[in-house]
């Protein structure tokens, strides 16, 4: 193993082909929501806080950092690792403790503000036609349970912090633990003697 080519394993360059594809759907998510923000006016409302935004983009750095470290088998690709899992770890944490803030990837979405009551009586749209007499009356709007995404993003949050937990054990057995023995071990071996050249050749 040299500092020039170094020895990947194959699942060492599945990681990295990984980390790029992810780090590269991330950024592309990011651009084209700033896009969109900028095009259109219907969601005035929505306000992402700095700190949303700050660890979106750090997230995409380490990902292409540690892509790279990897790829050339350097050790602080574990320490890359290490800091997107902690990071993970602690967005997962605060959208624990805040969950409001899950469903919109940590957008700050402040409550309607309240309407005013009227004192005239309310009267209720008629109801839709073609319908059958007695049927109950159903919206075409029903609302929408968020427990359910909250759920879903709890799921796919914690199955990503068990793969860069992974990530980060693969990276330790390999770059940590295993290579700074196998360099130790060549710098032990002693040098192979090398064959004496006879010139010019002895006499006959």
């Amino acid at each position: 193993m040299t500092e020039d080519q170094p020895d990947r394993p194959q699942l060492a360059i599945v990681i990295c082909m990984y980390e790029l594809f992810a780090g590269g759907l991330s950024l592309a998510a990011v651009l084209l929501a700033y896009a969109l923000l900028s095009i259109t006016s219907r969601v005035p409302h929505i306000h992402t806080p700095w700190w949303s935004t700050l660890t979106t983009w750090l997230s995409i750095a380490l990902s292409f950092s540690a892509a790279l470290m990897l790829w050339r088998m350097h050790r602080s690709a574990f320490f890359l690792f290490s800091a997107k899992f902690l990071l993970g770890v602690g967005l997962f944490i605060f959208t624990l403790l805040h969950p409001g803030n899950v469903t919109t990837g940590g957008s700050a979405i402040p409550n309607p503000p309240p309407q005013k009551t009227s004192p005239y009586k309310v009267i209720p749209p008629p109801p839709p036609q073609n319908v059958p007499l007695g049927a109950p009356y159903q919206r075409r709007n029903p609302p929408i349970d968020l427990s359910v995404a909250r759920h879903i993003s709890y799921g796919f949050r914690i199955f990503f912090l068990v793969l860069g937990a992974s990530f980060v054990l693969y990276t330790y057995m390999l770059l940590i633990k295993t290579k700074p023995q196998q360099l130790e071990a060549q710098n032990a071996a002693p040098p192979s003697p090398q064959p004496r050249s006879s010139w010019p050749p002895p006499p006959q």
